[in-house]
């Protein structure tokens, strides 16, 4: 027997849902009894080769660059991004010969 996790809720007085392999792909019934039978008659037609160009989700597993930790993190529940850096684009320099943007007043004057 497989499984297939399935993601369903109440709309109305119908119950909606899709596989979670398969999320372009709804269907209905009016219990969760009939909710859950189209949903195996769905897999066994998108498995089956019926719907042509079926979509599917999946995990991609990404090797991490330049020591930082593997995006394979994400699957065990851990948001994994990278370390960054931010730099400006451009040197700013300002006209009183310190570093980093000036604050002007409305006194000084407008750019």
């Amino acid at each position: 027997m497989d499984y297939q996790k399935y993601i369903y809720w109440q709309d109305g007085d119908m119950w909606l849902g899709y596989l979670e392999r398969y999320p372009d792909y709804w269907t209905q019934g009016k219990t969760q009894e009939e909710l859950r039978e189209n949903l195996r008659d769905l897999y066994g037609e998108l498995t089956g080769g019926h719907i042509p160009c079926v979509r599917e989700a999946a995990v991609l597993e990404i090797e991490s660059v330049r020591g930082h930790r593997r995006c394979s993190e994400l699957l065990n529940g851990r948001l994994c991004l990278p370390e960054v850096q931010f730099r400006p684009a451009f040197d700013v320099k300002r006209s009183d010969g310190q570093a980093g943007p000036k604050a002007i007043s409305t006194t000084e004057g407008r750019l």
